[in-house]
């Protein structure tokens, strides 16, 4: 198994987080690999050290740093050679704190490879605790997420975010391809919002919409819609 335990940490700072390990393979893998999932809203990876103080030869080496969502990354390294046997401290994920006081982060490791075999961890979650002043809003993700509900009969929110100020217009069309409605709104900073769509009732019909949002630098995300009468 892998652990990362419990942490209390400050905003805009870079820390070591311990990643303990636990196994006892019958035979040395070629090479292990590990996942974990992290919230990405309020860390940034900066890279991985190996423990080599107690005579280990393996190295620790970043695979991929991806994100999923809004508020979730799946993180992947590799440890080479790794040891057949282990009960101590594996090494070190170096982290940037982005978000403000108050909050909370969180890893949790699901997976660990050795060689083409897969083992499912059922390892706790890491909360690390964020102390810090003056509070720092999480940035987010950029983008038209999802709408609730749906399907919707007469009205429903649009959850979306910006990355930085501006303007914002949303059109929506019918299956067909009729601008049903348009919006423009202003943004002063980075960060998540929602958006009330409700039409007439005797401009909606069931079917499939279409929503666009527009940015002012150009980006523009698209999100289907149902409504159910």
């Amino acid at each position: 198994m892998l652990l990362l335990p419990d942490t209390l940490v400050r905003q805009g700072t870079q820390v070591r987080l311990p990643i303990f390990a636990r196994w006892d393979f019958p035979q040395t893998p070629q090479r292990l690999t590990a996942e974990l999932l992290y919230s990405p809203n309020r860390l940034r990876v900066l890279g991985l050290e190996a423990n080599t103080s107690d005579g280990g030869l393996y190295e620790l080496a970043l695979l991929r740093d991806s994100i999923l969502s809004a508020d979730t990354a799946v993180l992947a390294f590799a440890c080479t050679p790794p040891p057949r046997t282990i009960d101590a401290l594996l090494g070190w994920l170096r982290v940037e704190i982005l978000a403000g006081r108050d909050t909370a982060a969180w890893l949790q490791p699901i997976h660990l490879y050795a060689d083409s075999i897969l083992f499912r961890l059922s390892s706790p979650r890491a909360w690390l605790r964020i102390e810090g002043s003056p509070p720092v809003e999480p940035i987010p993700i950029e983008g038209l997420f999802r709408n609730v509900p749906n399907p919707f009969a007469t009205s429903t929110w649009l959850e979306y975010a910006v990355v930085q100020p501006g303007w914002v217009e949303f059109r929506i069309f019918t299956a067909q391809g009729k601008l049903l409605a348009q919006e423009r709104r202003y943004h002063p900073r980075a960060e998540r919002a929602r958006l009330l769509f409700q039409a007439p009732s005797w401009e909606l019909a069931s079917g499939e919409y279409l929503v666009l949002m527009l940015t002012e630098t150009g980006a523009v995300y698209s999100l289907r819609m149902l409504c159910a009468k």
